[in-house]
């Protein structure tokens, strides 16, 4: 079975990427839900100029903490 994509990374050149909600899913939802399940915060955009509550943004970190972060997002979807 493939799997849906719910989130989109954008091209970033800095040291966070930039991500688009791609279901239901609001941004407030999912910092929410990282932050109480698993401790992870990721900036929610939608205070942003042109953005909406379909974006958040996240750090690039270590390869570890990548797959913390990556496994976490997972599990909410």
């Amino acid at each position: 079975m493939i799997k849906k994509t719910k989130i989109r990374a954008i091209s970033s050149d800095v040291n966070f990427y930039l991500s688009e909600i791609l279901n239901e899913t609001t941004s407030t939802d999912l910092t929410n839900k990282l932050l109480i399940k698993n401790r992870i915060l990721v900036r929610d955009c939608k205070s942003f100029r042109s953005m909406n509550d379909k974006f958040i943004r996240v750090a690039i970190k270590t390869p570890k903490e990548n797959n913390v972060l990556l496994d976490s997002l997972e599990e909410v979807f």
